[in-house]
């Protein structure tokens, strides 16, 4: 084979054996279960960390069908990872491309969303939604709770359901107060659309903060698994179909080597034999 006759050139061990889909499977199974023991051991890094929050979300199947795709794309993520200068170089390119700081979360975005707020209009808004009717005076119950607890919890329990609707989406501009009051004050329905503008941007950034986490976290176990897994390999001189490809491609379009291995081939094949041609 092409690598078997430049090992050198292509970084492979000389003697190296093909694994066959039953031996890459196993293989793959030996670097999950060395991995998952790592974070059991040492329970406080990252990957352990990452490992924990698939945990919250995914059963062992939806873990080894995610661990399944990561392993078919692993050379692409290889080299977008080495391109990004490492896994935190990843996470950083991937919070980046979500508009959310990286490391943050909802307790963090929803913590400024409440910094932010002007207390003095949300009590003058309690204060008038507690002289209309029913629908406003539940209102006025809801700002007194998140008073009473001003924090993310409260925002979520409480805050949010004034400018939402019970799928989160927001309510129509009409549905904030009721006309009467509106009518009376309406620099309150002003602050009121303005609010609920914030509190939208704000479950969108919560949004973003929940993807960045959980693709991270996806990034970090499965970098961790395929580096166990081409560990494994690499002790046993063991490629696989995906290295025949990737190793080859790599060897041909090598600035360092490629010229050489053309040199070599040149005039010392006579027939190329495609096979499976139509892929």
């Amino acid at each position: 084979s092409l690598l078997g006759r430049f090992p050198l050139e292509a970084g492979v061990s000389p003697h190296f054996a093909l694994a066959d889909d039953r031996q890459s499977a196993e293989l793959m199974a030996d670097a999950r279960d060395s991995v998952l023991q790592q974070t059991i051991d040492d329970p406080e890094t990252p990957l352990a960390q990452a490992a924990v929050r698939i945990a919250g979300v995914a059963d062992e199947t939806a873990l080894e069908g995610l661990l399944m795709e990561v392993s078919t794309h692993r050379h692409k993520l290889a080299r977008w990872i080495d391109a990004a200068q490492g896994i935190e170089g990843a996470e950083r390119a991937v919070a980046e491309a979500l508009g959310v700081p990286p490391g943050a979360d909802e307790t963090s975005i929803l913590a400024d969303a409440i910094a932010a707020l002007d207390m003095g209009a949300v009590r003058e808004a309690m204060g008038i939604f507690a002289t209309g009717s029913v629908t406003d005076k539940k209102k006025a119950d809801a700002i007194s709770a998140f008073l009473d607890d001003p924090t993310p919890a409260g925002w979520l329990a409480h805050f949010q359901w004034i400018f939402l609707t019970q799928k989160r989406e927001p309510r129509a501009q009409k549905g904030l107060i009721t006309k009467p009051l509106a009518d009376a004050t309406p620099h309150i329905k002003d602050w009121l659309i303005e609010e609920q503008s914030n509190i939208i941007e704000a479950v969108f950034r919560c949004r973003a903060a929940r993807t960045s986490a959980m693709t991270c976290a996806v990034l970090r176990l499965g970098h961790g698994v395929m580096a166990a897994y081409e560990a494994l390999k690499a002790r046993h001189a063991l490629l696989d179909y995906d290295d025949l490809i990737t190793r080859t491609a790599a060897l041909l379009s090598s600035r360092t080597s490629a010229q050489w291995v053309l040199y070599k081939l040149d005039r010392g094949l006579d027939h190329i034999l495609v096979d499976e041609a139509q892929d």
